[in-house]
């Protein structure tokens, strides 16, 4: 690869402390006939050389960051890095976050490219050679979560709706999900089915639902002009309905679940079904306890705990080489449950 470091422009705030503009779409108009956004898109012409994104779309990418301010952001896709940067100088403008992208076969080509970006951009980027597929199953058994994520990876349907999927597992509420080339029917049609799915997601520009259905192959209009993206947003909360939703098999300080903590991000009244699952590794044959239990739930908005009706309990007492885990499924029938954030067991603890 030809060296990149003699391209590369310096940084410099693009963003005055007064510019701030809402993710939606009468906020992406505003700043799409603003100062602002001549500013950015300027600085983003043709650049960098090697990112595949539009100027538009690398301008957009650069205003959502800023105007989010994520911590946790991922990348699907490297390819040639040009896209990372612009990621990274983001996220060095707002000040906080940390870009891990991948590319399962970028172990050669990636790393070096990364490591001729500026310091300050450098130290803002996690490159890991992986598919999303091993990286999100990881993310979920750490119990992660991102605030922003960009899909530019395989572009197949079937790659792109798993990507997209995944991706809104691990998301936070109010989290940003970029999906790039909609020009192409697997990121296109993988976005139109996933809000039929989920229709609590946010399509910010409302643009994906006025895709013709009797003309599939015609081109989409975009969230932004002059892009190929579509800009999607998890809801202000989890939300758990009559699908049952598993939180992920979290590793724990004991075998030992008498109930779960949930704190409720609006008013509740309904049933909540519940499957706790208590895992010990370490042990031959490994050990797995679960209770299910239908419960009552009627509240308001705030912290709330419910007792089972019976406590899973491991038989393998604490020793070293033990590893516990513990799964909470949970399902929601009468309304929709919303939760500020994931639920927890006790007395057991995360560990």
């Amino acid at each position: 690869m030809d060296s990149i470091v003699a391209s590369q422009r310096p940084l410099a705030p693009l963003y005055r402390p007064d510019e701030r503009f809402e993710i939606s779409a009468a906020g992406l108009q505003e700043w799409y006939r603003s100062d602002c956004f001549r500013r950015v898109v300027a600085f983003y012409a043709g650049y960098p050389e090697r990112s595949l994104f539009s100027d538009n779309g690398r301008a957009l990418l650069h205003h959502l960051i800023v105007t989010l301010r994520p911590e946790r952001l991922l990348e699907i896709g490297t390819m040639y890095a040009g896209t990372t940067e612009v990621l990274a100088r983001a996220t060095w403008e707002a000040g906080c976050g940390h870009v891990e992208t991948l590319d399962p076969y970028g172990a050669e080509r990636c790393p070096a490219l990364i490591a001729e970006f500026l310091p300050k951009l450098r130290e803002r980027v996690t490159y890991r050679a992986r598919s999303s597929a091993i990286h999100i199953d990881q993310v979920i058994a750490g119990a992660g979560f991102y605030d922003f994520v960009l899909i530019d990876g395989s572009h197949e349907l079937e790659f792109a709706a798993f990507d997209l999927e995944g991706s809104a597992r691990v998301m936070r509420p109010n989290g940003i999900i970029v999906l790039d080339n909609i020009e192409q029917v697997g990121p296109r049609f993988a976005t139109k089915h996933f809000l039929e799915r989920h229709p609590e997601w946010i399509d910010v520009a409302g643009v994906v639902g006025s895709m013709a259905a009797d003309r599939p192959l015609d081109r989409p209009k975009p969230s932004f002009p002059d892009s190929f993206n579509f800009v999607l947003q998890a809801p202000p909360y989890y939300v758990v309905d009559d699908v049952p939703r598993s939180f992920g098999a979290q590793p724990a300080d004991r075998g030992e679940v008498r109930g779960i903590e949930l704190d409720l991000a609006a008013p509740a009244d309904g049933i909540l079904h519940v499957q706790a699952i208590v895992r010990t590794f370490g042990v031959m044959p490994t050990e797995e306890r679960s209770v299910t239990a239908e419960l009552a739930l009627r509240g308001g908005a705030g912290p709330l705990n419910v007792a089972l009706p019976e406590p899973v309990l491991s038989q393998v007492s604490d020793r070293d080489g033990i590893d516990r885990r513990i799964e909470l499924i949970v399902a929601f029938t009468g309304g929709t449950l919303r939760l500020a954030i994931p639920p927890t067991a006790y007395p057991a603890r995360p560990r």
